[in-house]
């Protein structure tokens, strides 16, 4: 049960990854291909004309969720897949880091529904306990061994 857990919570952090990489992408790409309105059409927010330098910032968080999304989708599959506590902590961290950012910055001011953000929060939650609870099962089949 323990490896079975272990493997559903690198699944859930690999599609928090997935979620990510795809999204940050995609904002990127509409952000470079045709302006800053279009990045910002992606929360509803195409009320522009956007000046160059908002989407210059828009590109570079869309580009750090994107590779944020990668690093985590890679730990997910390499060490959260074996129960490694590094794993563990590294995709917590950054995950959980990014997350607090969007509420932070996104969902408390409005600027995203509670319904967009549950999305990665979900992923983030499942994948934390299911990855947790191998480790704890897996720290005390260790001591009782």
């Amino acid at each position: 049960m323990t490896r079975v857990l272990a493997r559903i919570g690198a699944v859930f952090f690999g599609l928090w990854g997935l979620l990510h990489l795809v999204g940050g992408s995609a904002i990127l790409a509409a952000t470079l291909g045709s302006g800053p309105d279009a990045g910002f059409a992606f929360y509803q927010m195409a009320d522009g004309p956007f000046p160059p330098l908002a989407g210059a910032i828009l590109a570079m968080n869309s580009f750090t969720i994107a590779w944020v999304g990668a690093l985590v989708t890679v730990i997910a599959l390499t060490r959260n897949w074996r129960n490694e506590c590094s794993g563990f902590a590294l995709n917590l961290t950054l995950a959980g880091l990014m997350d607090v950012a969007l509420v932070v910055f996104l969902l408390a001011p409005g600027y995203v529904t509670i319904g967009n953000a549950l999305n990665g929060i979900s992923l983030l939650v499942i994948a934390a306990t299911c990855s947790g609870i191998a480790l704890y099962r897996k720290q005390k089949e260790s001591a009782a061994a």
